[in-house]
Parts: structure tokens; sequence; C-alpha cells
């Protein structure tokens, strides 16, 4: 079954068995090594949603907290799992570093047609990076007065509030899994919504 020994019939017809070339422990070592290779990628996917879950059960908030492009990474494809709008606080200058990152990403929220609200400062970089950027995924609106040196992605959807610093060389990202806090930020973030300027891409009136 592991193709490492061949079986044959021997003149006499009767069957006989014998290794395969040693080179087949390799090959059947790689195979073995690809293997696990998938379930580690396929475990690390599902990891921090599963601790979150355990730890909910226990009346605690869930937290799962990352570091480095594996930060980036993982908060991205949680957001990913939302399965209602995504309220999101940015610092664009801060993402201008992962663009290509942010790219790969965008395309699988739209594949998956998770959708997101962002609030941004009123800004000329901003004004034009949106009017350019909107669409019926993603749709910004601008803030007065926004302090955008934050260098921060926070976002909100489903039960989880995330966070992601931007910083080269120092990235960290944190999920928390809590209604309550989840609640309070949406709030915070409508209370803005309902004042900030729209840009570009409007959905039609409900």
């Amino acid at each position: 079954a592991k193709g490492l020994v061949e079986e044959f019939t021997a003149k006499n017809g009767r069957k006989r068995y014998r290794l395969e070339h040693p080179q087949k422990l390799q090959d059947y070592l790689n195979h073995q090594e690809q293997q696990l290779h998938t379930v580690e990628r396929q475990l690390d996917s599902a990891l921090p949603d599963l601790i979150s879950r355990y730890q909910l059960a226990g009346n605690r908030a869930g937290v799962s907290y990352f570091e480095g492009m594996e930060a980036f990474q993982r908060i991205l494809d949680d957001s990913l799992t939302a399965t209602e709008t995504i309220d999101s606080f940015l610092d664009p200058r801060a993402l201008a570093p992962y663009e290509e990152e942010n790219r790969a990403y965008k395309k699988k929220r739209f594949e998956r047609n998770v959708r997101k609200r962002i609030l941004v400062a009123d800004t000329p970089e901003n004004r034009a990076r949106y009017l350019e950027r909107s669409n019926e995924w993603t749709i910004a609106r601008l803030v007065k007065d926004f302090d955008q040196s934050f260098g921060t992605d926070m976002q909100v959807y489903d039960n989880k509030v995330s966070y992601l610093t931007l910083k080269r060389g120092a990235l960290i990202g944190l999920i928390i899994q809590d209604p309550f806090i989840a609640h309070l930020h949406r709030a915070v973030f409508a209370s803005l919504w309902a004042t900030a300027e729209p840009i570009g891409f409007r959905p039609p009136e409900q």
C-alpha cells in the first residue's frame, strides 16, 4: 500500500515480493511530508476559531494573538468567514506597504461576497483612493477631524473584533470573540457612519 514492495508472479506461479528501489523510500517520505503540511495548514486555519469557541464555552472571551506576517494573514483570513457586512476603521497610509497582499485579500472577499464598510480620515489622498476603489463590496465614508495616524486596521464582524497594527517589522494581530465587545464597537462605528460623508459608490436606497 505504501509503494515500497513490489508483487510479482514467479515461473512456478507463486506470488513473490521484493523491495522496490531505495529511491521509493524518499518518494514515500516526501509524500508523507506533503500530507502533513496540508493537515498543518488546515489546522492553522481552524485553530483560532476552535480556541475561541472553546474559551467561550467556559464563559470567557475568546482571544487569539499573532505576530509578523502571520498576523496579517490570519486577521484577513478570519474576516473572510464573516456572515455579515464587516465594519472597519482603517489607516490607508499604513496599509500601503501591503498593497499586493491586500489585493489578493480583496479578490477572495469579492468572490465570497463579503461586503465591507470603511471609515477613514477626510484627506485628499483618501478621497482620491475611495473615489476610485469604492464598489458594491467596499463602501467608504470620510470622517472630518479624524486622526488617521493610528496605523491600525480594526474590523467588526459577527461576534468578533480584530485589530491589526500595520507597522513594518512590528505587525501584531488580535482577534477578540465576544458578543458584548463586538456590539460596543459596532455601536460606535454606526454612530460615526451616520454622520460621515459618503464617497464613491453608493448602494441603492433600501
